[in-house]
């Protein structure tokens, strides 16, 4: 397990001065290999003094991303993450906490939950929360053959229209030329074998006539 920051970090923000809160909700649907953004939107004009990005099933094995003090710790982060999320605006510009997560898995799909408190300089501050539905969707493959006629066909479906007429004739003309030949040797056949078998009749008959 992870370690985590102490309570009393994360207490310090929150006991003092009034707060304003709101939230936000989104869904993102990626492939894998693409990058995931993970959007949350802060008080403009404010100092942002904590920032948490979690997940929600992984809360206590350590954060996706984690920024206090001007910094983040990469420590504070469960493995999976280390290496692969970072702030979209490093300025954080107008209250920008987005972060992008690279190179999303399938095991990236979850709600992940953002967290930020900022102050202002007259002593106030804001809490906003932000969660983003990630789904990982697993990519189909798509081969791709050319027939003779030039067309395109995916998976054996979306087959052009010269492409069935000319399979259909590779296959029925043999077959047809195949029939022919046999009928044409049966018919031979019998035509020998009738006439074979008349041949000694008439032979005999024309040697009674000369007895």
């Amino acid at each position: 397990m992870l370690q985590r920051p102490p309570c009393w970090v994360l207490r310090s923000h929150v006991i003092f001065g009034p707060c304003l809160c709101c939230s936000d909700h989104r869904a993102e649907t990626v492939r894998p290999g693409q990058d995931v953004p993970l959007q949350c939107q802060g008080p403009g004009g404010e100092v942002v003094t904590l920032l948490e990005w979690s997940r929600s099933d992984l809360k206590e094995d350590g954060y996706v991303f984690f920024y206090r003090n001007s910094r983040s710790y990469e420590n504070y982060q469960h493995s999976s993450f280390r290496g692969r999320v970072q702030l979209r605006d490093l300025s954080m510009k107008d209250g920008d906490v987005s972060v992008v997560l690279q190179n999303a898995n399938l095991n990236d799909s979850g709600v992940y939950e953002c967290r930020v408190i900022s102050s202002t300089e007259s002593g106030g501050r804001s809490q906003v929360s932000c969660s983003v539905h990630v789904t990982v969707m697993e990519t189909t493959t798509v081969t791709s053959t050319v027939t003779s006629s030039g067309l395109q066909e995916k998976d054996g479906r979306d087959k052009g229209t010269n492409g069935d007429t000319s399979l259909l004739v590779v296959v029925v003309v043999p077959v047809v030329l195949l029939v022919v030949v046999v009928v044409v040797c049966v018919v031979v056949c019998v035509v020998c074998v009738r006439r074979h078998s008349r041949s000694p009749k008439y032979n005999l008959s024309a040697e009674t006539e000369k007895a």
